[in-house]
């Protein structure tokens, strides 16, 4: 009986997985573009662009830093700064997708 709920298990992971949604559905702009390269790309090519998104948010000193999870505001964002945040990390993600709008 174990042998058969752990293949049962295995089974249904990939259905699990396509069930629980696409995580780039929610969030505002930027949030959806990081989810989407993260999901798609994996740990080491999101890494990447998060550090570099970090370090030029610290650059331009804008009060936000990425997260695994998503943006982390240290303060409510302006629509322009919104705006730029977001053309930069589709700059950064530019070379692995081209995000639909």
């Amino acid at each position: 009986y174990e042998g058969e709920l752990v293949r049962l298990c295995w089974l249904s992971a990939p259905w699990l997985a396509w069930f629980r949604g696409d995580s780039s559905s929610t969030g505002d702009a930027a949030d959806r573009t990081w989810l989407s390269l993260r999901d798609r790309w994996g740990l080491v090519w999101a890494q990447r662009v998060r550090e570099q998104f970090n370090r030029a948010a610290v650059h331009a000193q804008w009060p936000v830093r990425l997260r695994w999870r998503g943006l982390l505001w240290e303060q409510p964002p302006t629509p322009s700064l919104l705006v730029a945040v977001d053309e930069t990390l589709r700059a950064l993600s530019s070379r692995f997708h081209t995000e639909r709008r």
